[in-house]
């Protein structure tokens, strides 16, 4: 529900940069706003790209969301700091970008620094004082593997990004995201709500703030 209802927002995108613009520069049209190269409204390209990179997109936010509630904040973003690595990796098989040895050297410290984190909790139970474990050792092992697979879809969304809308400036990259939020609202809003249904995930409906109940007045 967190990731559905973040990225619905994406949908303010292309009103705002609109919004910004003509109040600083007072003749931005919107359809000025929404042109891509001066070739027109790319809309056709822009929804391949989002239906292609919407499963991405959830898959790295979700999955890096329910981490947190495994792990602690440090390990998951030590395991999502990887996602360069992945990028760099990516990058030269589907981009053909070049790959020097310093990016090689980079990419395996990383990979050794998210062992050393990951393992880190599991070590400290395995001592003499298991209580030193922060966390359950068997739930930080499943972080760091929902991480390294967020990571993974992070890097690999980034990269296909690129590929399908090479250079561009801002006003593409937000009728994208305008695209990818109506795209959420309608097809991850039946995700959620199968989810709910199949008692998966479990929404507290009286916590959100504007769903919190009145005090009611006692006669």
């Amino acid at each position: 529900f967190l990731v559905w209802f973040s990225t619905s927002f994406n949908l303010l995108l292309v009103p705002a940069l609109w919004g910004v613009d003509r109040a600083s520069s007072g003749s931005l049209r919107l359809r000025d706003a929404l042109r891509w190269g001066g070739v027109g409204l790319p809309l056709r390209r822009i929804g391949r790209a989002a239906l292609l990179l919407y499963p991405l997109w959830v898959g790295a936010n979700y999955l890096y969301v329910r981490a947190l509630t495994l792990a602690t904040a440090a390990t998951v973003t030590a395991v999502f700091s990887t996602t360069p690595a992945v990028v760099a990796v990516l990058s030269r098989f589907v981009l053909r970008e070049p790959f020097w040895p310093l990016k090689v050297a980079a990419v395996l410290l990383a990979v050794l620094g998210v062992l050393v984190v990951d393992l880190a909790p599991t070590l400290s139970a395995a001592g003499d004082d298991p209580s030193d474990a922060l966390t359950d050792p068997t739930d930080t092992i499943i972080a760091g593997g929902l991480t390294a697979v967020a990571a993974l879809c992070a890097g690999s969304y980034k990269v296909l990004l690129r590929k399908q809308l090479g250079e561009t400036t801002a006003a593409p990259i937000a009728l994208y995201l305008a695209v990818l939020g109506a795209l959420n609202v309608v097809g991850g809003g039946v995700v959620v709500l199968v989810l709910q249904l199949l008692g998966w995930e479990s929404v507290q409906w009286a916590s959100l703030p504007w769903c919190a109940t009145q005090p009611t007045t006692h006669r």
